[in-house]
């Protein structure tokens, strides 16, 4: 059976470890998305060292106070370093997850992405070059800057074809043979929802390994999404 001290050193080295491996996942997703944040890695390597750490941190003072006088001093220097990078690690995660969490629906910093708020109608002129028509409807808007890459996403409804229609060539997109439906899934509800739907509409404009259009139009409800973005 291991002893207490044993029990509390292996729990500093799992923290550290842990840490260090959070580290790694974050600067392999800054090298994997050119520093824009993805929809997944960077909120994981946050949310895990928010929630992780206090009570990893929390459990190994309560079993160091029992067992602290069988340390040596290099011992307690070391957790006492730990300590203090474990509550850099924690208070440096903090910001990072309170803007992922004002920017999850349905806070107060998601609420401006639409229905048809003066920010989603502002963001309709400034992606299709017009203030939306009186035929335009439910209009969401999201922007996602990155340092090096960009990406806009649009969703509104619009049951007459000729406006989509006029959009398209206002936009320079072609109709595209192959759906693309999977393309740019995101986790806003108004966006994911075209996951659901495999006879879409799709027009497409591209510059290979530099910036992407796509605009995909469901007949039936009238629902267009809009997406571009830059690699």
């Amino acid at each position: 059976m291991i002893s207490r001290p044993k029990a509390v050193q292996m729990g500093y080295s799992v923290v550290n470890a842990f840490i260090a491996l959070t580290a790694v996942l974050y600067l392999w997703e800054v090298s994997r998305f050119r520093c824009r944040i993805s929809d997944h890695g960077f909120p994981l390597c946050f949310y895990s060292m928010f929630l992780f750490i206090p009570v990893a941190a929390i459990v190994l003072w309560v079993l160091n106070r029992t067992c602290r006088k069988d340390h040596s001093r290099t011992t307690r220097v070391y957790y006492g370093v730990s300590r203090v990078l474990f509550a850099l690690v924690w208070l440096a995660s903090c910001v990072p997850v309170a803007i992922f969490v004002a920017m999850a629906q349905p806070w107060p910093l998601s609420l401006r992405h639409g229905p048809d708020t003066d920010y989603a109608k502002h963001g309709f002129e400034k992606l299709i070059g017009m203030p939306p028509p009186a035929s335009v409807s439910a209009i969401y808007y999201r922007t996602d800057d990155g340092w090096l890459d960009s990406g806009y996403r649009l969703r509104f409804t619009c049951h007459d074809p000729s406006v989509v229609a006029q959009i398209a060539q206002r936009l320079q997109l072609q109709e595209s043979g192959e759906s693309k439906a999977e393309l740019g899934s995101r986790d806003e509800e108004w966006w994911s929802e075209k996951r659901q739907l495999k006879t879409l509409k799709c027009f497409a404009r591209e510059k290979p390994g530099a910036y992407y259009w796509y605009l995909w139009y469901d007949p039936n409800s009238g629902i267009v999404w809009y997406e571009e973005f830059s690699v």
